[in-house]
């Protein structure tokens, strides 16, 4: 389907404005106003509420002429109504703080993030939506400064686009599942199998990137195998070692995605080059256990799972599935690996 039969998503950074993403959509025929634009405050694969609203700014409209719309922030939820009865809506731009938004929320899992030469972007965390057009296929541009590799989990290359990059979403939730990678900084790095695996790594300190690569390899062959065969056909895993902002941030933590999972640590978790076999199963259980839930429960889900509810965290009676199986299928998919002797004792995490 050509680019311009379907609803467009514009992600632009600028060294110019050091903290803002800038967001656009286009909608490929006008919509008729009033429309809702609406900002998630929660994560699939979360538990809790993560209001992403108070990091937009700049909303504004126009027609196909280029005329403004009116915008109005609503007093509930993270809305903002636009136009007015009998307006066609064009073209929605908004700002998103990201640099505010790593400051504000303390789960680094949680938070994009701007730092010299690095933009690391969770989907959910920058892209609104507008409620009617939640389920259509869409296209994503991504705009970098000049020279800066660009990389979307969406469909993803090494070596990367340089600056520019277009790529495309059956529909929202895929969207806002997926990851951004910008700038000099990223070290990006591809390792072929059945699926190919994709490492986009960020290190303010010392780290053994290539020995993390390998557990995440090996973690993803043995999680495909013992499910037979993967739902998807690439992964990616989004890695960065990072300076804490303060000593209120929380760091340690990763989380799944439909075809990759984040993996946000401190400095002082990564692995350096001799580490022990404890160390190294630590690391390769994590792996494992977020790559589990690529299929439970992003594919294989309890009540209330789906669809998905952007505004709320929703109650899930579930969450024993989630986590409970996460954890047991990990392990036993590492277990079976093992030489007959040695058992699940082996796994230290």
């Amino acid at each position: 389907m050509a680019a311009q039969d379907l609803l467009t998503y514009h992600a632009n950074y600028d060294l110019a404005t050091p903290s803002i993403i800038h967001v656009s959509m286009t909608f490929p025929s006008p919509a008729a106003a009033p429309v809702t634009l609406v900002m998630p405050r929660t994560i699939p694969g979360g538990y809790a509420q993560r209001p992403y609203d108070p990091f937009v700014t700049n909303v504004h409209a126009s027609s196909a002429n280029n005329t403004s719309q009116e915008v109005h922030r609503e007093k509930l939820g993270p809305r903002w109504a636009i136009g007015k009865s009998g307006d066609r809506v064009r073209q929605i731009d908004y700002d998103v703080d990201v640099a505010r938004m790593e400051r504000e929320i303390l789960a680094a899992s949680d938070s994009s993030k701007i730092r010299p030469g690095y933009a690391g972007l969770l989907g959910y965390s920058i892209f609104a939506f507008v409620d009617e057009h939640t389920n259509e296929p869409l296209t994503l541009r991504l705009s970098a400064p000049q020279d800066w590799p660009v990389f979307s989990t969406l469909d993803p290359h090494v070596p990367p686009a340089i600056s520019t990059v277009i790529v495309r979403a059956s529909n929202y939730y895929t969207l806002a599942d997926s990851q951004i990678v910008m700038g000099p900084k990223a070290q990006l790095s591809k390792i072929d199998g059945a699926p190919p695996l994709f490492i986009c790594a960020y290190a303010e300190s010392r780290a053994d990137i290539k020995q993390e690569a390998e557990l995440a390899r090996d973690a993803l062959d043995k999680v495909t195998t013992y499910f037979g065969k993967a739902p998807f056909t690439h992964y990616s895993v989004i890695l960065e070692f990072l300076k804490p902002l303060t000593d209120r941030h929380q760091y340690n933590f990763s989380m799944e995605h439909l075809d990759s999972g984040t993996f946000y640590f401190d400095t002082n978790f990564a692995l350096a080059p001799g580490a022990s076999e404890e160390q190294r199963s630590m690391h390769l259980g994590n792996y494992a256990h977020h790559i589990a839930h690529s299929w439970i429960p992003k594919r294989a889900y309890g009540e209330n799972y789906l669809p998905f509810r952007w505004e709320m965290t929703p109650v899930l009676e579930t969450i024993w599935f989630n986590e409970g199986f996460g954890r047991y299928i990990s392990i036993q998919a590492l277990a079976d690996a093992m030489p007959a002797t040695a058992g699940t004792a082996q796994l230290e995490w």
